[in-house]
């Protein structure tokens, strides 16, 4: 037995590097053109003119106000004193209780939206749809809100509480065409990208209204034109994913649990699973739910979520901005979910994911082989270009090597994915990406590798190119970057294990590297390479490299240095000298018993007792220097 490195998710970035457009920008054309015009409500044919004394003073003269000719304050102190009575009888039904009054309100409000100034046009929309009830009525102001928010200018005055407020109360009074949930979608959308707006829509429980919308889309989905539907789970998921930004991710992801939003979510992947811009809404929001363990606990949990985010990546297998953020999603639920690995693997994810890793591994491959724009070539945009393939490359091999060596944990998964013969593209990436220019990728792959070399398989693709993969390893040791070591002789404790493996080390000097460590300042790193040093110590033919460059006493050092306040650390150090000690290896400890058995400190005592009782002449020498 020897020294074991635990398998563990890679480390990952809290966000992806091509999600800074993750935040749905404003179209230059509406979700659907319609030809129809605000118009008033009203009948052509003569009416009875209604007399003045019909309507109150304060009516009379707040319309009076509305009028084209007076200064915009005056317009907007108008509408202001008409929104105030309305808000105030939201209770009650105006329109049946005032019939006179909702009628004048409606004539002089529908006659004036042709107004230029925005803030008048949101007010005068906001006091319509308060007063009117015909679909076509509400329809066109809905349009001339979406209009507006399409501004970023506007956002001040289409995120109005009172207007925001009404457009959300909509759905619950009247039975709304797909075409009027369309542009009110889209208001939501646009208004959403301002921050001060979110944070309103979020305490107006925008969010759980549009589960509600998406539950009665799907019962009743099959009565509706294809193209309408699309539209409006276009601009439901758009807002949906606007919301998940910001300071009100934290609230976003509580409501997205609390309303059970992925449920329905995995429904829309369902159905739409090649519609590109509906799954990449999705996984967009996706991208910043997951970050919350709650919310992956949910979506595991949410029927086919899982199942249903690995489909999509067949017919979006090239399209690299839904790749990277499915693949970031499921290495986040597979770092933690347990039953996610599983789930994965049985729907066939492992051909799936390997074959995409196949896949850009050769585009990176051929990316990184073709020749660079001469340094002599004014060409800055060909320079740009090449850096931005680049880093779309590495980005997108990142988050597929982070998910397979989640993967790798699950032990009867793993297996599967070691033996897998294109997971050699392990040692490719190693070979061309430097950690200079792709940090995350080569950490995430020599994290992949520790994973993978857990398991003790001649199929093992990686162990059968040990040489080359220790070869690549080595010169990380060194590295200044802490994470860096720490994955290097994580990978090394697996490898070590095998004589073969502990011979090449031996060769490439990589033991003496190990030794020069026991110096460093990282407990995570010191306590890794005495776990290393535990596997050599434990090969008669190799034991000595801990009596080269002064390892003893270096050893001993780190031992008094950490007694006190890092037992398991002292622990392991005192285990590799240990089994430096004993002249037959067969007598050695196996570190990896100690890791999965009892606590280090009770395992050492006890075997150090029994080691006493034993062989008193093999007591450890070393040890009573500490």
């Amino acid at each position: 037995f020897f020294f074991l490195m635990i398998r563990r998710p890679p480390r990952s970035t809290l966000s992806s590097s091509s999600a800074a457009s993750d935040v749905y920008k404003r179209q230059s054309q509406s979700p659907r053109q319609s030809n129809k015009n605000i118009s008033d409500p009203t009948p052509r044919q003569p009416t009875k003119v209604k007399k003045p004394s019909e309507l109150p003073e304060w009516l009379e003269a707040a319309l009076e106000k509305l009028d084209g000719s007076n200064q915009l304050d005056t317009r907007l102190s108008g509408c202001d004193t008409i929104l105030d009575f309305l808000l105030e009888h939201q209770d009650v039904e105006f329109r049946t209780a005032q019939p006179s009054m909702s009628r004048a309100i409606q004539r002089k409000v529908f006659k004036l939206m042709d107004a230029k100034e925005p803030a008048v046009l949101a007010k005068l929309g906001t006091i319509a749809l308060n007063v009117t009830s015909k679909q076509e009525n509400i329809c066109s102001v809905c349009k001339l809100l979406f209009r507006l928010s399409k501004d970023e200018a506007n956002d001040t005055v289409v995120g109005e509480p009172s207007l925001l407020r009404t457009v959300l109360g909509l759905s619950e009074g009247h039975e709304l065409s797909y075409e009027c949930l369309i542009f009110i979608g889209g208001v939501f959308k646009n208004a959403a990208l301002s921050g001060t707006n979110r944070r309103r829509l979020i305490n107006l429980g925008l969010i759980q209204k549009l589960g509600r919308l998406l539950a009665a889309v799907q019962k009743g989905y099959k009565q509706q034109p294809a193209d309408s539907l699309g539209q409006l789970l276009v601009q439901i998921t758009g807002c949906l994913r606007n919301m998940c930004a910001g300071d009100a991710l934290a609230d976003a992801q509580q409501q997205f649990v609390e309303f059970n939003l992925f449920h329905y979510l995995a429904w829309v992947l369902e159905r739409f699973s090649r519609h590109e811009e509906l799954v990449l809404n999705i996984v967009r929001a996706l991208h910043k739910l997951t970050l919350n363990a709650s919310c992956r606990q949910s979506l595991a949990q949410a029927p086919m979520m899982v199942g249903q985010l690995l489909h999509t990546l067949v017919p979006h297998a090239n399209n690299i901005p839904i790749v990277v953020r499915v693949g970031f999603v499921l290495g986040n639920l597979t770092a933690s979910e347990v039953s996610s690995r599983t789930e994965l693997a049985a729907g066939g994810g492992v051909d799936l994911l390997v074959g995409l890793l196949e896949q850009y591994n050769q585009r990176d491959l051929e990316l990184c082989s073709s020749p660079s724009p001469s340094p002599s070539e004014d060409n800055p945009e060909a320079t740009a270009a090449r850096t931005k393939q680049l880093s779309e490359s590495a980005d997108v091999l990142t988050k597929l090597v982070r998910l397979l060596a989640n993967l790798a944990i699950d032990p009867k998964v793993g297996p599967t994915v070691s033996c897998h013969p294109n997971m050699k593209a392990l040692i490719s990436i190693l070979d061309r990406r430097f950690i200079s220019s792709s940090e995350e990728l080569v950490l995430n792959t020599v994290s992949a590798v520790t994973n993978l070399s857990f398991y003790e398989d001649s199929c093992n693709v990686l162990m059968q190119h040990r040489e080359v993969l220790l070869d690549r390893i080595k010169p990380l040791l060194l590295h200044p970057n802490d994470e860096a070591v720490v994955e290097s002789v994580r990978a090394l404790g697996n490898l070590s294990r095998e004589q073969e493996a502990r011979d090449l080390m031996c060769q490439l000097q990589i033991d003496q590297v190990l030794v020069m460590l026991l110096d460093h300042a990282n407990s995570e790193v010191l306590y890794s390479v005495c776990g290393v040093l535990t596997n050599i110590a434990a090969d008669p033919r190799h034991k000595n490299a801990l009596a080269k460059m002064d390892g003893v006493s270096r050893m001993i050092k780190l031992i008094g240095r950490s007694c006190s306040s890092e037992i398991p650390l002292a622990v392991i150090a005192c285990r590799a000298l240990f089994n430096f000690c004993l002249e037959n290896a067969g007598e050695a400890v196996s570190y990896t018993h100690l890791r999965a058995h009892e606590t280090p400190e009770h395992l050492v005592c006890r075997l150090l007792l029994e080691k006493k009782k034993k062989k008193k002449k093999l007591q450890p020498t070393h040890l009573q220097q500490k």
